[in-house]
């Protein structure tokens, strides 16, 4: 959508769903529309439509168990959905969800305090990438005030 909130071709801006939507990505097989919602967490979907010629469908919740605090932390691939599973007890884990199966399985244990985000998943589909903060800096510096006109 342009900055003016018309569409890029023009139009009127079509309303997709009610609530709170981010991260908005296709599918990889180009059916589905897939998002995040902070405010209840978890993945939704609904079909991938010329959404111009009518009403969008409903979205249907998926059962990932994505947070609302990590709605930045998901990818879809051709396998299903990679993303953050904060289990309650351990460490977070890389997850896969297979929207076709509804089953989730670990991927990859990551650090304790996982603060990546972005993921974007390689063309070849064997490697994630994403940014994550390395350092935590500041600085304490002294405002020295002068005198107008000195």
């Amino acid at each position: 959508m342009a900055a003016d909130g018309a569409t890029a071709g023009g139009g009127d801006p079509v309303v997709l769903a009610a609530g709170p939507g981010e991260r908005p990505r296709e599918s990889a097989d180009a059916r589905w529309l897939l998002y995040a919602r902070p405010d209840t967490g978890g993945i939704w979907r609904m079909p991938r439509l010329d959404w111009a010629g009518g009403a969008p469908v409903a979205a249907t919740r998926l059962e990932v168990d994505l947070r609302g605090g990590d709605v930045d932390r998901w990818v879809p691939g051709e396998a299903g959905i990679y993303y953050v599973r904060r289990p309650e007890d351990g460490v977070p884990q890389l997850a896969l969800f297979d929207p076709d199966s509804g089953r989730t399985q670990d991927v990859l244990p990551l650090a304790s305090g996982f603060e990546g985000w972005g993921f974007q998943l390689a063309p070849d589909q064997q490697r994630i990438i994403y940014s994550e903060p390395t350092s935590q800096e500041s600085d304490l510096r002294i405002a020295v005030l002068r005198e107008p006109g000195a």
